[in-house]
């Protein structure tokens, strides 16, 4: 028996994804003007606060658009409702390219193996179920392309992700309050969010290896097992 790592850390790199294929327009649907958050992986109940966080944060970063990737995308109508009862412009992104003006406020990600793409074009990124009962969900994605990391205080089922991450471009908080501050404490800091960014790939790439020492076992027992036959 040995013991290698956690292979999860192994997934490919995002920034070895290219936009191209049934995804090439996915840019254009989300759009490039920033700041943009990235709230990967929501629950229930998790939106209505980062909708108020986009809401108080625009005070100061009027640019600020908000993508919301709920964790089971036949929630996407209804979250597109809510945005606009918060009086923003909302849209899906299955609707296609975003108009050139003004900005839409708020971009649902209502299509499925886009996620770890889209990471890659936010500024920063909050990964829900961790502000339910959920436990949290996989914050190793965008950490792996470079991006800060936000997530609540349940992190029950991702807690070596998070032992590997904090310090280190990822930043646990306690509730909604604590989560609007922080986010408007980076974002007066584009250099404090880039530092964060590299810090969370390094340490990403740092507990890679896993698989590889897998591999390296397995093909030592085949190969005795072979000589023995």
């Amino acid at each position: 028996m040995w013991v290698t790592g956690n292979t999860k850390f192994d997934a490919r790199r995002a920034s070895s994804l290219a936009f191209e294929g049934p995804h090439s327009d996915l840019r254009a649907s989300i759009g490039e003007t920033e700041p943009l958050l990235i709230a990967g992986s929501t629950h229930e109940g998790e939106e209505e606060f980062l909708l108020a966080a986009l809401q108080k944060l625009r005070a100061d970063s009027p640019m600020l658009r908000l993508v919301l990737a709920p964790r089971y995308i036949e929630r996407a109508g209804r979250l597109l409702s809510l945005a606009r009862e918060w009086g923003f412009s909302a849209r899906l992104r299955s609707q296609g390219p975003l108009p050139p003006k003004p900005p839409t406020d708020v971009v649902v990600l209502d299509t499925i193996g886009e996620l770890g793409q889209a990471y890659r074009l936010a500024t920063l990124v909050f990964v829900g179920g961790s502000f339910t009962a959920r436990g949290g969900q996989n914050i190793l994605e965008p950490a792996a392309a470079g991006k800060p990391v936000l997530f609540g205080p349940n992190m029950e089922n991702f807690a070596d992700s998070v032992q590997v991450l904090m310090g280190r471009g990822g930043i646990q908080v306690k509730d909604a309050e604590q989560l609007e501050r922080v986010l408007h404490e980076l974002l007066a800091k584009p250099e404090l969010i880039a530092e964060l960014g590299s810090m969370a790939q390094a340490a990403v790439t740092t507990a890679r290896g896993a698989s590889e020492r897998d591999v390296d076992h397995l093909v030592k027992l085949l190969k005795a097992g072979g000589r023995d036959a």
